[in-house]
């Protein structure tokens, strides 16, 4: 089995549960699921039910990280980083800072910069300020309520 990921429909909270699935493997990912991933959290972002993300593993593991015999056998270990990083930062940052109003320019610099993939992360910036992180809040909930 190659692997796979596994979108389950929001429950009546609105968590939506995402299963990673690479029997034998402890789960871990291959290119094929870091791009089934990125496609299973663009689904999540335009669903209107969604509040919540919660990502398991099946199995007994949640994920034993890359399945590096896979990505070796294609070839020079950096494009396998690459090919391992590029999927997963963009799975994780989809928010378009520029259509973010409000903020500075040192703060969409920062948030270019460093991507981060939670509201909490976000706080964690230097510099990052309470009323920019409000404006990321709005933003989020404004694009939300559009989706439904």
């Amino acid at each position: 089995m190659a692997g796979e990921i596994a979108l389950g429909a929001a429950d009546e909270s609105g968590v939506v549960r995402v299963a990673l699935r690479h029997e034998g493997r402890l789960n871990a990912m291959t290119r094929a699921m870091w791009r089934e991933l990125r496609t299973v959290f663009e689904r999540i972002q335009r669903s209107a039910d969604a509040r919540c993300v919660l990502i398991e593993g099946e199995g007994g593991a949640f994920c034993a990280g890359g399945d590096v015999a896979r990505f070796l056998a294609g070839g020079d270990p950096a494009d396998s980083t690459a090919a391992i990083m590029e999927p997963l930062h963009a799975a994780l940052v989809l928010l378009d800072v520029d259509a973010v109003g409000s903020l500075s320019t040192e703060i969409r610099t920062k948030l270019r910069q460093v991507r981060p993939a939670t509201l909490g992360a976000a706080a964690r910036i230097p510099g990052m300020t309470p009323a920019a992180l409000v404006a990321l809040l709005r933003h989020v909930k404004r694009r939300d309520a559009e989706v439904a």
